[in-house]
């Protein structure tokens, strides 16, 4: 079976996906059973909109320092990979900002999940000044805003650093990460329901995010 390195750089079709590889991936990968596993995990619908997958080295996701982003029908991954696994965790991940991006009033129009999301921030404000003594350098209004910000990211993962965050919120988020922001809420719910496919503790931790993802299938699969 061809692996990333053999392919190195072209474009491809795999299960119906067209990949664009500009720059070869850093480690060996079976690209056939990553693909054939996504195309497994993830309802063949979500797909209709997304346009391409490119897969290389790109500025932006530098800039960011991140390894996937979703943008106007397209993934764009880093060719840095540790694994297959690697690989397609990202690509599960942006299959949720795929969703998102259709279905955005449906997810989040009845505020639902916003009120959920604040609810949590709220408790892991609290948790931060209770549990670790940390005062914070950002007010209470900056755990109330949902969207992402680079000044609260910086906060949460270089100052109350990454292993007492996950401590402080195993029994409020997922995980870590999904205290972002809102879309990382929700995309890190999408991965927990069709990749580790953990339904009870994802509908326990968060209930809102878990019916929202199963009502979204349903409503994808009617529009789509």
């Amino acid at each position: 079976m061809k692996t990333f390195k053999q392919l190195k750089v072209g474009q491809y079709n795999f299960h119906g996906f067209d990949v664009i590889i500009s720059k070869g991936i850093t480690s060996e990968i079976d690209i056939k059973k990553v693909f054939f596993e996504f195309s497994k995990i993830i309802p063949h619908f979500y797909f209709n909109n997304l346009d391409a997958i490119y897969i290389g080295d790109f500025k932006p996701l530098r800039d960011r320092n991140i390894n996937a982003m979703y943008e106007n029908g397209v993934f764009y991954i880093s060719n840095t990979q540790d694994n297959g696994q690697d690989l397609l965790d990202d690509l599960i991940h942006e299959t949720a900002h795929l969703v998102e991006d259709q279905l955005n009033n449906d997810i989040y129009g009845d505020d639902n999940i916003e009120r959920e999301f604040i609810s949590k921030r709220k408790k892991l404000f609290e948790m931060i000044e209770s549990e670790t003594g940390e005062i914070t350098e950002l007010s209470y209004n900056n755990f109330l805003n949902i969207h992402f910000d680079r000044q609260f990211d910086d906060y949460l993962f270089n100052i109350i650093t990454y292993p007492v965050l996950a401590s402080l919120t195993v029994n409020i988020f997922y995980s870590p990460y999904a205290s972002t922001s809102i879309r990382e809420y929700y995309a890190n719910g999408f991965e927990a329901y069709y990749h580790k496919k953990d339904f009870n503790r994802l509908k326990n931790i968060s209930p809102m995010l878990y019916y929202k993802i199963v009502q979204m299938e349903k409503i994808y699969e009617t529009k789509y």
